[in-house]
């Protein structure tokens, strides 16, 4: 009697290529700008333990979610001993559809298949475009953890054509003194990052770290290659950079990542100058939000973004690990 073929079932998931990365990085309504494979080669080029990959895997037949990751390197990371951030450091992650959100039902196949993947541990800091729904995060599936964090953004398609105008009395008071000391803001290039560094230097001292403590100067040189990352400064007549930051760029949404202000100019309020200027900049752009990102508990940051008219905004953060870890986590 002949015996019937083998019928091997198609994987459920794969390394995605660089060119379905950037696709739905790009078409996402729900992509932060960390979901980019820029941001990931920039983190992995900053933390060399980890190397930039995307996953595919699959909700339903047909259906593909994209989950950007950094993988963290070494010959024993493997299977339950492997471990994926989405995303480092600490910032937005989580999987992608290039067509719209996840629903309930996508979230709940993409926790299925997850485990069937080589990545063991996985680390995702939520995306707060399209949250874990109550329901999945409540749910007592074994290894996954969640926890709740705060962003503070500003909606840009409800500013009216006047930002000021959502700005509280404060913080008109300081632009207004911005504008009196002259500062003028503007891009950053690849020949100011020793400037912007020396500013990054004086916010550690100030808040008494050292320079081991803190990012590398290559870092900021790798955003000012980048096409996604972009430096700023705000400048004083004399042409040294008051205050400077990083703003991260996705479609609709614009992130002020890093910022440091020189404390001798601390009077002129050069961090509202460059903060009112990134947010005419996103909203010619097109950008829907502006990210202040979360703010660590700091009660005197917090109220800083919500002078500008910002809301706070909760999302879910969540770890998934290998039954073997499930307890620990």
């Amino acid at each position: 009697m002949q015996s019937s073929p083998t019928v091997r079932a198609e994987s459920p998931w794969g390394w995605a290529s660089a060119s379905e990365w950037d696709r739905c990085a790009s078409q996402s309504p729900c992509a932060t700008p960390f979901h980019s494979r820029e941001w990931a080669e920039c983190m992995a080029e900053y933390d060399q333990r980890f190397e930039p990959k995307a996953v595919w895997i699959e909700l339903q037949p047909g259906t593909r979610c994209l989950l950007p990751l950094l993988v963290r390197k070494g010959v024993l990371r493997k299977g339950v001993f492997g471990r994926a951030v989405s995303m480092q450091p600490g910032v937005y992650g989580g999987p992608l559809l290039a067509e719209r959100a996840l629903t309930p039902q996508d979230w709940e196949a993409f926790f299925e298949r997850l485990p069937q993947t080589p990545l063991g541990r996985v680390e995702c800091f939520g995306n707060p475009w399209n949250d874990l729904p109550d329901a999945t995060g409540a749910a007592p599936r074994p290894g996954l953890r969640t926890s709740a964090r705060d962003t503070h953004w500003l909606d840009l398609t409800a500013t009216g054509p006047n930002l000021r105008a959502g700005y509280s009395k404060g913080c008109k008071h300081s632009l207004t003194k911005s504008e009196r000391a002259g500062l003028v803001v503007q891009r950053l290039s690849m020949e100011h990052v020793d400037a912007y560094f020396e500013v990054y230097l004086d916010s550690l001292a100030r808040w008494n770290k050292t320079p081991e403590h803190g990012y590398p100067k290559s870092l900021f040189a790798a955003f000012a290659r980048s096409q996604q990352c972009e430096l700023w400064g705000a400048r004083t007549p004399s042409g040294e950079l008051a205050a400077v930051g990083t703003f991260v760029f996705a479609p609709r949404h614009c992130v002020w990542w890093h910022g440091s202000m020189l404390a001798a100019h601390e009077a002129s309020s050069p961090a509202n100058a460059l903060i009112h200027a990134m947010l005419q900049a996103a909203r010619e752009r097109g950008c829907s939000r502006f990210d202040f990102n979360p703010s660590g508990g700091h009660a005197g940051v917090e109220s800083f973004k919500r002078s500008f008219g910002a809301q706070k905004v909760s999302f879910t953060v969540w770890r998934a690990a290998p039954r073997l870890f499930g307890r620990a986590l």
